[in-house]
């Protein structure tokens, strides 16, 4: 999987942001209702002012977090989008490294630092193989 650019994590972040208004959500901010001193404008100018510190290539996921937060602070003058932030800063920082797989396999068992094999090679129809430490029917 290729890099993506900085634009491109921009484009996807505030993508996210206008979907996220866009879902009515009972006693939260959404394009159908104001709450808390917020107003969708609010939301939607978080966003933009947000968008290139969580782009900002290289930039550690704190640091990150950090100027997103503080731009927000910054330029609405309360906290209007930190979940977002939150959720999206390390997603950024991912997105920009190559060769990254979007589905890596899942472990085994909980715990477990062995991998499963593709369904396609598995034996039986279990999604978890044997000697994984699954408990047996025989014991």
């Amino acid at each position: 999987m290729p890099a993506l650019t900085p634009t491109a994590i921009m484009d996807a972040y505030l993508a996210a942001c206008r979907a996220e208004l866009a879902a009515i959500k009972p006693g939260n901010v959404h394009v159908h209702a104001a709450g808390h001193r917020m107003s969708v404008a609010d939301f939607e100018a978080s966003a933009v002012l947000s968008a290139p510190h969580l782009a900002a290539a290289g930039t550690p996921v704190g640091a990150r977090i950090e100027a997103a937060v503080a731009a927000t602070r910054d330029g609405v003058g309360q906290n209007t989008n930190l979940g977002i932030v939150l959720l999206c800063a390390p997603l950024a920082a991912a997105a920009e490294r190559p060769g990254r797989s979007a589905t890596p396999s899942p472990p085994c068992w909980p715990g477990s630092t062995r991998r499963m094999p593709p369904a396609s090679t598995r034996q039986s129809g279990s999604p978890i193989p044997a000697g994984s430490g699954r408990p047996s029917a025989t014991t």
